[in-house]
C-alpha cells in the first residue's frame, strides 16, 4: 500500500518540522543566554551532566538514578551531548523531546563542537 505508506511519511516529516518549529520557538524566546533557575527548596532538584559524548547507556543510567525529567527534577546538560557515539542522534532525540514535553526540566549549553 503505496499510498499509505507515502502518508505515514509525510505525518513524521510534518510532526519533525512542528517540533524543530517548537525548538526554534522555544530558543528564540530564550536567547542564546540562558537563566537556569536553582531549585528552589528540597525535594527540588537541579542535576547538571558533564560530556556524555554520545554514550546513551549513561544517559538513561543517570535518567534511572537519579529520576526522570521533570519540573522538581531538572538537567542541565553542559555540552558535548550528541558530538560523537554510537548512540549520538538518540540521546540528542531524547534531550529534545523532554525539552519539547516540559521546557523547565531541561536544559542545555553548547559544547566545544556545535550540536
Amino acid at each position: 500500500c503505496r499510498i499509505a505508506a507515502t502518508r505515514r511519511r509525510h505525518d513524521r516529516d510534518a510532526l519533525r518540522l512542528a517540533a524543530c518549529k517548537q525548538l526554534e520557538a522555544q530558543a528564540a524566546q530564550h536567547g542564546a543566554l540562558q537563566h537556569v533557575p536553582a531549585p528552589e527548596a528540597p525535594p527540588n532538584k537541579l542535576y547538571i551532566c558533564g560530556d556524555t559524548h554520545g554514550q546513551l547507556q549513561d544517559v538513561l543510567w543517570i535518567f534511572d538514578t537519579h529520576g526522570l525529567p521533570s519540573p522538581s527534577n531538572a538537567y542541565l546538560f553542559n555540552g558535548d551531548m550528541a558530538d560523537r557515539g554510537a548512540n549520538a542522534n538518540e540521546i540528542l532525540c531524547l534531550i529534545l523531546a523532554y525539552k519539547l514535553a516540559c521546557p523547565e526540566c531541561i536544559y542545555f549549553n553548547r559544547g566545544a563542537p556545535p550540536i
